[in-house]
């Protein structure tokens, strides 16, 4: 399933994102994902120069959430998901977080303290265009 960023920032904390699939989008990958996955198109410029705008990100909601890895968090409030690297503000603290993205002219964001928002999944696998 193929699912939009901005349809991503309607879930609720503990829903499942294919529950925001409109049925129809697919997409395909010349390799093998573990069941339950989903793909997204990134939406903006907050990662490029390494993830440009439109780039599809394979997502799996079952991989385990590791440091330094890129993710998908919702910001419930602003009804908006976002992709960046997981910065833990503490051991294993899935809760307390930062995200940060490689666009130099997007900001860093604190999650936990004043900003509320939940990971829905790690990517894991990133298709380019060659």
């Amino acid at each position: 399933p193929l699912l939009d960023m901005q349809k991503l920032g309607k879930l609720k904390a503990g829903e499942n994102p294919l529950s925001q699939w409109d049925g129809v989008s697919t997409t395909e990958v010349p390799v093998e994902i573990p069941e339950g996955c989903f793909a997204v198109v990134l939406a903006d410029e907050s990662m490029e120069p390494e993830f440009k705008k439109g780039s599809v990100i394979i997502c799996d909601p079952n991989a385990p959430i590791i440091p330094g890895k890129y993710v998908v968090v919702v910001m419930p409030d602003a009804e908006d998901a976002l992709f960046g690297r997981f910065r833990p503000m503490g051991y294993k603290d899935l809760r307390r977080f930062t995200l940060v993205r490689a666009g130099e002219d997007y900001p860093e964001i604190e999650f936990g303290t004043k900003v509320k928002g939940f990971i829905i999944a790690r990517a894991i696998k990133h298709v380019r265009d060659i």
